[in-house]
């Protein structure tokens, strides 16, 4: 499969596609994902991972996140328990999420 392949498969994707460093910075998502959260893609980029959960489960998103990256695995996340995303105008709607990870030049990369 070449790099064409790939680009197609993250730009025609029917799911939401984001990618995170380890400091839980946005530095992709694909075009499903900025229609679902009523975001543009220059006001996502950058911005913390958190920017779409709702704000009650912030401070706890951080500290998994965090502990997330000591043994980074591959994995599907929330099992059994609701999940939520939080859009643009606020409103809130129910998400599965898997991670999956990669390293890059010495740098850890998620994708959920």
């Amino acid at each position: 499969m070449n790099s064409h392949h790939f680009e197609a498969l993250f730009k025609y994707s029917t799911i939401c596609i984001l990618i995170s460093d380890s400091q839980g910075r946005i530095i992709a998502v694909n075009p499903f994902a900025l229609r679902e959260f009523g975001y543009e893609q220059d006001e996502l980029l950058g911005q913390k991972i958190e920017l779409l959960i709702p704000g009650r489960f912030h401070s706890n998103h951080e500290k998994i996140r965090d502990n997330y990256y000591l043994n980074p695995h591959d994995r599907p996340v929330g099992i059994n328990t609701d999940l939520f995303a939080c859009r643009k105008d606020g409103s809130e709607f129910p998400v599965e999420v898997s991670l999956g990870n990669y390293l890059s030049e010495g740098t850890r990369y998620v994708i959920a």
